[in-house]
């Protein structure tokens, strides 16, 4: 376990869990992202259909996921089919969308 404990208030914090505030800082930079990640924190779901709920174009939602799985936010659960790939957030995306 790995404890951060501040000088002036004593206060201790856990950093053992997935934190990344590099990904954070990547994910809150672009609206199409932070949309994207906070979509896939309530559901799995296809590329047409975030595009759909977010009014996204189906192109911006497909390079920001490529961009995404790119930095370990998000996996295909389906990589092998060329149509209704099917995205979740991994465990450092799921602390990502925590924290937006």
């Amino acid at each position: 376990m790995y404890l951060v404990t501040t000088l002036l208030t004593g206060y201790q914090r856990d950093f053992s869990v997935v934190t990344d505030w590099d990904a954070y800082g990547y994910v809150a930079a672009s609206q199409y992202r932070e949309d994207i990640i906070l979509h896939l924190s309530e559901s799995n779901n296809i590329p047409s259909k975030i595009s759909e709920e977010t009014e996204f174009q189906l192109s911006h939602v497909s390079n920001t996921l490529s961009d995404l799985v790119e930095k370990e936010l998000v996996v295909c659960m389906n990589p092998e089919k060329s149509k209704g790939r099917v995205y979740t957030l991994t465990e450092k995306g799921e602390w990502v969308a925590s924290q937006l």
